[in-house]
């Protein structure tokens, strides 16, 4: 076997694994459950979660920070889709709704 037979197969794996959207998405839906406990993502989780996702890290070039902040925005538009009915019928008018949403973005 020589090198450039066995070269091919060292990054096929790699290539083939991860999907960057869906690994964003797998990301985002981790990202919720946090949002869900109320608890804040901050950069320590959003790397985490990142790695965990993509499986190596940004500084090995699997994501970048700006998948990262597409991950927690999905997050949130999936907490929006999930309790946005809820949070609005809870609050006792727009303003109060948007103040709600505000908090969301915050976290």
């Amino acid at each position: 076997m020589s090198l450039s037979d066995a070269t091919p197969s060292l990054f096929l794996d790699h290539a083939v694994t991860v999907v960057p959207h869906r690994a964003i998405f797998q990301a985002a839906t981790a990202l919720l459950k946090f949002l869900e406990g109320g608890k804040r993502i901050d950069a320590k989780i959003l790397r985490a979660t990142m790695d965990a996702a993509f499986g190596q890290s940004d500084a090995e070039g699997a994501w970048m920070w700006k998948d990262a902040y597409e991950a927690a925005e999905t997050a949130q538009v999936l907490f929006v889709g999930k309790y946005g009915a809820a949070m609005r019928r809870q609050a006792s008018s727009a303003s109060a709704f948007l103040v709600m949403l505000d908090r969301l973005a915050g976290l």
